[in-house]
């Protein structure tokens, strides 16, 4: 796992899952890496599998990225993290939106790359 990647992902904190996207890594393969991160005070994992970094480490790691990946490396991990945010709110309204809606199909990458699932969660719907 690359952890310049991190730096091009510009929302204040990142999900395990979405680090796994950036990085093209299933998230079982991400734990480590950003455990070992955590314990060398370079990340901060403020709630469980939510991950933040200081600005300034922020913008030495994307200047890391720039300088030791090509371009067409961060294109990509930029596009699988883009990838990851709208299948992650499609299979999270899936179970209020199955409710009222049949099934429209399987979701896919635009990367044609396997997605993470969201965790299991039990919704409350009304």
């Amino acid at each position: 796992m690359s952890s310049a990647l991190l730096g091009l992902h510009r929302g204040p904190d990142i999900a395990l899952a979405a680090v796994a996207s950036l990085t093209a890594v299933q998230p079982d393969q991400a734990r480590a890496p950003l455990a070992e991160l955590v314990r060398e005070h370079l990340l901060t994992e403020y709630v469980p599998g939510r991950y933040t970094f200081h600005d300034l480490l922020r913008a030495y790691v994307t200047e890391q990225a720039c300088a030791h990946d090509s371009q067409d490396v961060r294109d990509a991990a930029v596009h699988r993290v883009l990838d990851h945010y709208p299948h992650t709110a499609h299979s999270a309204a899936m179970p209020i939106v199955s409710r009222h809606w049949p099934p429209s199909g399987s979701w896919e990458s635009a990367t044609g790359r396997p997605l993470p699932g969201i965790a299991s969660a039990t919704f409350m719907v009304g």
